[in-house]
């Protein structure tokens, strides 16, 4: 899954979210990493807006699996 069909996905279902891409730099990537626990690649975190893990996915996610994310965040 590329990157811009993961902004038409929550562009189309839930507008209201900003996907952040990191930096390609290894040093960046390697810091995200650690601090998101993320311990392979591809992987999928979800930050809710206070800046807390709501959701953390190994592999690549599938469009019913973000839905299902979508649909289980809080309110805001």
């Amino acid at each position: 899954m590329s990157i811009e069909s993961v902004r038409a996905f929550f562009a189309e279902h839930a507008p209201d979210i900003t996907v952040i891409e990191s930096p390609l730099s290894s040093a960046t990537v390697t810091l995200a990493a650690e601090a998101y626990g993320v311990t392979g690649l591809p992987s999928f975190v979800l930050i809710g807006a206070d800046g807390t893990v709501v959701a953390r996915l190994a592999g690549e996610p599938s469009a019913q699996d973000m839905a299902s994310l979508i649909a289980a965040l809080p309110a805001p």
